[in-house]
């Protein structure tokens, strides 16, 4: 297991004049991108001009890139070679402009030159950031560079919010909007997972109960620590395809056939068993059923989504039966929801329970016995907008933050959308022009806490870890 992505720690040696905050700035009524600004010049990444501007509107140099760029892949390199150029030689962009060509970020204008004081676009800054976060530089040169590189920021979300043509000179105030970013993408952690996650959920000491549909276990993830929390090793089938079971014992010894998702419940952890259309209960070291009978009992139709009510209570999403059903902490089972179809993931807040039907391509809410859309028109598709007309593509989870913003995990579209404010945004989506996405494939589980939205991305067989705003 590792981190895929670097967290890049910003020191103050990144600044190009001396220090400021946004506020401080004479021309801070110009600045069109407050936030973006706001944070580089607290993290000491961008400075002011001389004179005490931070001039937005004027033209970023590309001297003036490569010094940042320099700076983000390693602020302190060593045995830099030249590049060679004749007109950076002894000059103060000198090392950065080396350091930014032997890394492959950098390219001369021809004939031996730089070009330092030359103006620099948002599809050649754009093309140094995805560099630099990664992505292969290959489909960036050659016939239809340009091409490639604005698809792929557009993918990435690197060109969110940008309000310029990329072909032209970039602004000072644009510029760190892209640096902006780059730094929140690349703020993201993807953590290697052995199997495919499907299920997250956050214990009180913040580890993660993490859900196996492929390996057909239960995993626990405490910090760099990954461990089977439940489930034995299952028997393979003839393509060494792990096939499970179903077998009520101590944890280490209990068998699983499709565990789906995770939530509290009596004092331990409720599992969604799908293919055994069961719910199990793990608690102090041992798994049991919860449903009466166990498997014979039939009263799931592949179980999914699971969501913890206030009172105790466990809210099952009965995907096959198109049902919401009730599990109280003594034992009796409701049936608080019908007609959906293919209901999936769940998510309690505040009194209303937010469901992602996945077959109707849909995000709908139970509240005082009636459920009511939320987000989506029902037409299989991507499209923000107004939560009504919005599309999604088989929704498999939900999960709310402290706002009352719903986070959504857009399987089909491969995407994570946010509905805010009667709007529906897209977060992240993967990005088809490169094999080596850091963007989810497929994402399905969701848990937030403390600010970071956990994400199973289950094709990709990878964990995101991802910052949010609340």
């Amino acid at each position: 297991m590792k981190k895929r992505l670097t967290i890049f720690t910003v020191l103050a040696g990144f600044l190009l004049t001396a220090p400021a905050h946004a506020a401080d700035f004479t021309d801070a009524d110009r600045i069109a991108h407050w936030e973006a600004v706001s944070v580089l010049t607290d993290r000491g990444i961008l400075g002011g001009r001389p004179d005490g501007s931070f001039d937005p509107e004027g033209t970023t140099r590309r001297a003036e890139i490569a010094k940042i760029l320099s700076l983000l892949a390693d602020p302190d390199p060593e045995n830099v070679p030249s590049a060679g150029f004749t007109d950076t030689h002894g000059t103060w962009a000198e090392r950065y402009i080396d350091h930014c060509y032997s890394l492959g970020l950098a390219a001369g204008r021809g004939g031996g030159t730089f070009d330092p004081n030359g103006a620099v676009t948002g599809t050649e800054t754009a093309k140094m950031l995805l560099v630099l976060a990664g992505y292969d530089p290959a489909p960036f040169s050659g016939s239809g560079w340009a091409e490639h590189v604005n698809a792929a920021a557009e993918a990435s979300g690197l060109y969110e919010d940008f309000t310029a043509s990329p072909d032209a000179p970039l602004s000072r105030d644009n510029m760190a909007l892209l640096l902006y970013n780059f730094l929140t993408i690349q703020e993201q952690t993807v953590i290697d997972f052995p199997g495919d996650p499907t299920g997250i959920a956050v214990m009180p000491d913040g580890s993660l109960l993490v859900t196996d549909t492929f390996s057909r276990t239960v995993f626990l993830l405490r910090g760099e620590e990954l461990r089977v929390y439940a489930g034995a090793v299952p028997a393979a089938d003839a393509n060494g395809q792990p096939v499970g079971g179903y077998y009520d014992a101590s944890a280490e010894d209990s068998l699983f056939r499709l565990p789906w998702a995770a939530a509290p419940f009596l004092d331990g952890w409720a599992v969604s068993d799908a293919e055994n259309n069961a719910v199990r209960l793990i608690r102090d070291g041992q798994v049991m059923s919860v449903n009466p009978g166990g498997q014979q009992s039939r009263i799931f139709s592949y179980p999914t989504g699971l969501a913890a009510a206030a009172d105790g209570s466990l809210y099952v999403a009965d995907t096959h039966n198109g049902l919401i059903r009730r599990i109280r902490t003594d034992g009796t089972i409701t049936t608080e929801a019908s007609g959906l179809r293919d209901p999936m993931g769940l998510c309690w807040q505040d009194g209303v329970l937010y469901i992602a039907e996945t077959g109707a391509n849909r995000i709908v809410q139970l509240k005082n016995g009636k459920i009511s859309a939320v987000a989506g028109s029902g037409r299989d598709g991507y499209e923000d907008g107004p939560a009504a007309s919005a599309q999604f593509s088989g929704p498999k989870a939900v999960i709310a933050d402290e706002n009352g913003q719903l986070y959504v995990s857009d399987t089909g579209n491969g995407a994570v959308r946010l509905i805010a404010d009667g709007s529906v945004t897209t977060v992240m989506m993967r990005d088809p022009a490169n094999g080596e996405t850091l963007f989810p494939v497929s994402p399905v589980g969701l848990a937030l806490e403390d600010g970071r939205l956990y994400i199973c991305d289950t094709f990709a067989k990878a964990l995101l870890i991802l910052p949010t705003d609340g």
